[in-house]
């Protein structure tokens, strides 16, 4: 009798096992190809491929890549962005509005979807002259939207922005603020910018290089005298729990890639130069 019972519980434990989803699918393996030799904090979804990547310039850029999937062949960094050669024919164009967007639909010239909005709720929305679009098509506000002409302007918001776009006179981007949240941000009248354009704590700034090299001296200069303890921006807190900081050290509770959650722990984040991720459940920035 012990035995059957016995036998009956590890058959239920089997069957609630399979029933879980694997480990991969809540941290995935990223995909190989030759971006890996030049981009980092590399995250993977469903859906999307995100990582930080070098340009031309040296300069580290936001990322993307929709439906990895489909891809056929090498994933290469080009310029700062994330490319592939896609298998076979798609009914619709990619771009990260597949993230928020469902029963998506061409018609001719035309994009329908039905995109999710701030506030939670359901838009049907379409997107007309699609083959017009210079850039990707992005779900703003629950609108498809897309580029329209010319080139984006450079700057040091491209290491923290994505999904940027223009519409006309206005600069729409997605950008990442102090507290590792990204959020939707505009700034009109960017041509007539002629300072560089950077990431301001989630919003987008014209700043002249004198302005900046002042908010980095004083930026540096209070992390130094009064180390204000708060968390430093970064996509970690998307796969990392039970975050603290006390003098300067980050401490949290990471998921690897294969779902496991480990503590780890970051020294001296103040120094970091960039934004701060979790790789395989450590922290990690550059120096």
């Amino acid at each position: 009798m012990r035995y059957l019972a016995g036998a009956l519980f590890f058959a239920i434990a089997v069957l609630v096992l399979l029933s879980l989803p694997p480990a991969a699918t809540l941290a995935q393996e990223a995909p190989p190809g030759s971006y890996l030799q030049s981009c980092r904090d590399v995250r993977v979804d469903r859906v999307a491929l995100f990582a930080f990547c070098r340009d031309n310039e040296g300069r580290w850029r936001a990322a993307e890549l929709y439906d990895w999937r489909e891809c056929g062949g090498d994933i290469a960094n080009v310029d700062g962005e994330l490319r592939c050669e896609r298998r076979g024919r798609r009914l619709y164009p990619y771009g990260p509005y597949v993230l928020t967007c469902r029963d998506i639909r061409r018609r001719g010239d035309h994009l329908d979807a039905v995109c999710e909005a701030p506030d939670g709720r359901w838009r049907r929305t379409t997107l007309h002259d699609i083959d017009g679009c210079t850039g990707p098509i992005v779900n703003d506000g629950g609108e498809l939207a897309c580029s329209r002409g010319g080139m984006l302007p450079r700057g040091p918001y491209l290491e923290s922005c994505r999904q940027i776009y223009l519409r006309g006179p206005v600069l729409r981007a997605f950008c990442l603020r102090s507290d590792g949240r990204w959020v939707w941000t505009a700034l009109e009248g960017w041509e007539r910018c002629r300072e560089r354009i950077v990431n301001v704590d989630g919003q987008l700034r014209c700043a002249r290089e004198d302005v900046d090299r002042d908010r980095d001296r004083d930026r540096d200069r209070d992390r130094d005298r009064d180390r204000e303890e708060r968390l430093p921006p970064g996509d970690y807190t998307l796969t990392c729990r039970n975050v603290s900081i006390e003098h300067g050290r980050l401490r949290a509770e990471c998921q690897t890639r294969r779902g496991r959650w480990v503590w780890t722990e970051l020294d001296d984040v103040y120094r970091c130069r960039g934004p701060v991720s979790n790789v395989d459940g450590q922290l990690s920035c550059p120096r």
